[in-house]
């Protein structure tokens, strides 16, 4: 993992989606962005430490679960799905980690061109389109095309 900078970090923190929900830490993204910058350069430094050493604070692990309602009955336990705040801190270093692994793989050709979801530019409307794609050539061709589709929502 090469080192940040203030810059990188700076940019990291202001594409933060705008929440006033926080981990247990108490600072959310909005309170973070209106006042990251007299404590950029301790951040850059944590986070080029945790580049450098491998090693995530464990402070940044820890997460604040809460139930959030899903539907029918709001008495019933399974009808609720649990989401994890994290530190908010966690969320900056998460996104320059990602940034380093995703263009590696651009770099490396890891990807595959049929991956279409997370990656910019492209979307999963954009697999369907290709699914259409290779179906309408097959009737054409008169072959066979089968899928497999699971709802993994639950």
């Amino acid at each position: 993992m090469f080192p940040t900078s203030s810059e990188e970090v700076e940019s990291a923190v202001l594409r933060l989606k705008s929440k006033s929900s926080s981990g247990h830490d108490g600072i959310s993204s909005n309170l973070l962005k209106q006042t990251y910058q007299p404590i950029l350069q301790v951040m850059v430094h944590l986070i080029n430490s945790s580049f450098a050493n491998g090693i995530v604070p464990i402070k940044m692990k820890m997460a604040k679960v809460v139930p959030i309602y899903k539907n029918s009955e709001q008495d019933i336990f399974n009808n609720y799905r649990p989401i994890s705040l994290l530190v908010i801190f966690s969320k900056v270093l998460e996104r320059l980690v990602f940034n380093r692994l995703y263009n590696f793989c651009v770099k490396h050709e890891i990807l595959t061109k049929s991956q279409y979801g997370f990656r910019e530019h492209l979307s999963t409307e954009m697999a369907i389109i290709e699914l259409q794609n290779c179906i309408s050539d097959n009737i054409v061709k008169k072959l066979w095309s089968i899928g497999i589709f699971l709802d993994l929502s639950k």
